[in-house]
Formats: C-alpha cells, structure tokens, sequence
C-alpha cells in the first residue's frame, strides 16, 4: 500500500469536514465550490446558473454559532499550573512565536470546526526545549492502535505536511537562448509524509521509529499513488537524552477524551441546515426573479413587429381585436418555498440562541447544549493537559509520561458558561451577613469571586492590600470598608 493510503474513517469523514469548514468560512467558500452544494436546475446553461447561485443568500449560521460557542469556553480564561521548567514552553509552544494560550484557542477553533486536531511534542536540538507542531484533522491521514503491556498505544501514525524546496524557478529569455533563474517571491512546495511507527527489539522493549518520505520520479523503492511517487528519504529512531522513546508524543484533540478515531463534527447537523437553507434561498429568488418582474404579451400584432416599452411609446394595431397586457403571477407556488426558508431559518437561530441568551432562561432551555460544549471542554483540559505533560517529560528523567503528576501539570477550560454576577440585593445580603458575623471574610470575598464582581485571580489576602492601599471615602463605616472595596 503506498504511505499516502489513509484510514477508512478518514476517507467517511473527510466530506463533513470539508462542509464544516466551508460553512464556517462563509459565503465565499459555499459558492466557489458550484454544484457541490447548489446543483444546477434542469437545462440551466452556464451563465444563466452563475445568476442563480449570485441571487441565492447564505446566512452564515454555522460561523455565528461557532463563534458564540468558542466566546463561551474563553468567557473566562483556562486555568493552568505548571512547573517553571515550562514557562519558556508557554510562552512559544511552537518555536513560532505562539503561546500556550494561542495554542489552546487554536485547538479549541479546530475541535469546534471539525471535532479533531493533533499535537506532535518534539524536542528542538537547537533551542534545547520541547515544542509542539499542529496537525489539522485533514493532515492526520493514517494510524492505527497496538496493545503493548497491558494498554492500547499508538502504533502508527501518518502525517501530511508542506514543504518548501526553496524559491520556484521562472524561465527567462537571453536571445535565442532560455534559462532557468530562482523566483524569490514564490516558494517551491511539495507534500511530504512523516510516518510514526512504534516497533519492537530482539528484547521486545519497543522504540519509536521516524520515516519521512518525499516526491520523486518513478524509482525502484518508490511508494507509488496516482501520478506522484514517494520515497523513503530518511529514517531515525527518536529517543531522549540518548535513549529510544517508548512512545509516540503525540495527542489527539476530539470532542471525547482524547479519542484516536475521529467523530461527527459537533456543528455537522448545524452546517447541513445551513446548506439546505442556502438552496431553498437560491429557488425563491431564482422564483421570484421570473414572476416578479413585469412581462408584457400581446395578440393581434404582426410577429414581425418590435414592441418597446415606455411613456413616448404606443402600441398600435390595425387588427380591432388586438390586445395587449402584463403577466402577473399568481397561486401558491412560491408560498411553499417561503414556509420552507422560514422554517430553516427559525432552526438556524434556534442554534445561535445559545450565544445570545444569558441567565435562568439559558440553564433551563439550552441545557443540553451547555452539557455537550461541557464535554468538549472537559475533553481538550485533558488533552492539552497531556501536552504539557508530554512537554514536562521531554525535560525530565521519568521512564513514562504516565508517571507525571497530573493534578500539578495542567490546563482547565471554562465551563461556566452562564454569567453568575450577583444582584444587587444578593451582595447587600452578603455584606450583611458578613457584618453580622454569620460568615467570615474569606467566605464573603470566595462568593464575591463567583458573583464575578472581583477578579478570580485575587486572593482575599490581595484584597485586604487593595482596600489598605486605597482606603474607602472618609466617612463610611468602617466594618463595611472591606467587603465595599472588594465590591466595587
């Protein structure tokens, strides 16, 4: 089989993918892509279907909710604690100048755009520190699982990427003869396929083994698919501090727990409304641009005759009983599609209302929804936990990444997706009951916190620092000048 073969779920999901992300995209992406989502009307010639698709609407739904979804998870920014050996990691996960951060919202952006991404945990000979490469879910084109000692490993993985062979070349003229010169504003790219496999010594202990192919003519040792050939360049066996690695460092990003295979995309059902939307838009209009305009008939003229439109125009006959008149439309038939395209729209706004609402309303109505985008979040805290984990044992002496403290190197995502800022009379009963005796600063400055009226990140100890700092105005009672500060 040659290295580009991809998995059979690869193969079943790649059509959703490319429907997400072009309805996440927006209009653009759904009409350059024609017939794939606006098949033509019977008969319809070329110029008269580019009219057809320029009249239809698409309402970018799936864009929207994915942007209310991804606000909801960063509503509050993720919690992360990690050892000060990462602190350089955090601050260029990607030896490209992005952060930790950036790369959580990245991960998030693709998890809610397909259901999938991948992270490579690499080492940097040069910059002596780890650092981690992105995989899109159309670049993870292969892998599979092996038992080994008891649990399920990767034990093969297949990753396309774009490489660059330097500058493109143009031909120029001298004369009569041509040469070959480098174009510098253009970069000669070509795919390359980085393989993963996981094997095994005379001893049985297992060992990661890299093989990286490129495109070359037809060879002997060729992998060959379709037009192109691939080659065995390079081969290396990845290993740590001198030792082989025992497992490939890589993570998986999903909508559950870090799963291998990938799943139905969470905005698929979204998208496919969007699509259907997009149609039913494309024949209303295309409907109402031939019965909405005024037609003329006459009878009783000569066929010959050339009959213009207009005030300094009259119409002339010598047939007595000749008419003439405007078509004008009438019945039911686009009143089914107008019922239609409202009733896909009240669905695609039902599925942005998550983004809009706030309050009891939402918890009551869109607790479902608010349960599923929950279960994301859960999902990528663990994952992305996992590549700081795999950071941290890249530096490290730790035979397995498993024996790492999970519970000190980690990352959790918000899932408090609904405002909780107390009310006006819900913090008067606080200061009173704190003024009472009846709970005790720190409860006082804990509900403060969760009422979202002081900043989740100050202790109540930096509170008090606060209020001594800057006193309240003269004049105030005094038992009331913490829990006031701290309220304002």
């Amino acid at each position: 089989m040659p290295v580009d073969t991809k998995h059979p779920l690869y193969t079943y999901y790649a059509p959703d993918w490319e429907k997400c992300r072009d309805t996440i995209t927006g209009a653009r992406a759904i009409k350059e892509k024609g017939e794939v989502y606006l098949p033509k009307l019977a008969e319809q010639t070329d110029p008269e279907y580019a009219k057809y698709k320029w009249r239809a609407l698409f309402y970018n739904a799936t864009g929207r909710t994915k942007e209310g979804l991804e606000g909801f998870i960063f509503r509050k920014d993720p919690e992360t604690e990690a050892p000060d050996i990462l602190a350089d990691f955090q601050a260029d996960s990607t030896l490209g100048d992005t952060s930790f951060y950036n790369l959580t919202k990245q991960t998030v952006g693709e998890v809610l755009d397909v259901g999938r991404f991948g992270t490579l945990i690499d080492w940097s000979m040069e910059e002596k520190r780890p650092y981690v490469v992105g995989y899109a879910a159309e670049d993870i084109i292969n892998w599979r699982l092996v038992r080994v000692g008891g649990r399920m490993m990767l034990g093969l993985l297949v990753l396309k990427e774009r490489v660059s062979d330097g500058p493109a070349e143009m031909n120029i003229k001298n004369g009569a003869d041509e040469m070959k010169i480098a174009d510098f504003f253009e970069d000669k790219c070509e795919n390359q396929y980085r393989v993963y496999r996981l094997m095994f010594d005379a001893a049985g202990e297992s060992y990661v083994q890299c093989e990286i192919y490129r495109g070359d003519g037809a060879t002997d040792d060729a992998t060959k698919t379709g037009n192109v050939s691939f080659v065995l360049t390079s081969t290396l066996v990845m290993a740590r501090k001198g030792l082989p690695l025992s497992e490939i460092p890589f993570v998986f990003h999903s909508t559950k727990a870090s799963a291998c295979d990938p799943e139905k995309p969470p905005l698929l059902d979204v998208a496919d409304v969007n699509v259907s939307h997009y149609v039913t838009s494309a024949d209303l209009e295309h409907g109402r641009h031939f019965t909405g305009l005024p037609t003329a008939w006459v009878a009783g003229f000569p066929k010959e005759t050339v009959l213009k439109i207009g005030s300094g125009t009259a119409w002339v006959s010598d047939n007595e009983n000749a008419k003439a008149g405007f078509l004008e439309f009438t019945g039911q038939g686009l009143g089914c599609l107008e019922n239609a395209l409202k009733e896909k729209d009240a669905r695609l706004l039902e599925s942005q209302k998550l983004s809009a609402e706030s309050g009891e309303a939402q918890k009551v109505r869109k607790s479902g929804e608010t349960s599923v985008l929950a279960n994301i979040a859960n999902s990528l805290s663990e994952s992305l936990s996992r590549v700081l984990q795999w950071a941290q044992w890249w530096y490290g002496t730790e035979e397995s990444i498993d024996t790492i403290d999970a519970t000190k190197t980690r990352t959790e995502l918000n899932t408090d997706f609904t405002s909780q800022r107390l009310t006006p009379q819900e913090l008067q009963q606080l200061v009173l009951a704190w003024q009472a005796g009846a709970i005790s600063y720190d409860t006082l400055h804990g509900n403060l916190q969760k009422g979202e009226i002081v900043s989740a990140d100050a202790t109540a100890e930096d509170e008090q620092a606060k209020i001594e700092a800057n006193p309240p105005p003269m004049g105030q009672p005094q038992a009331q000048e913490p829990a006031l500060a701290a309220a304002a």
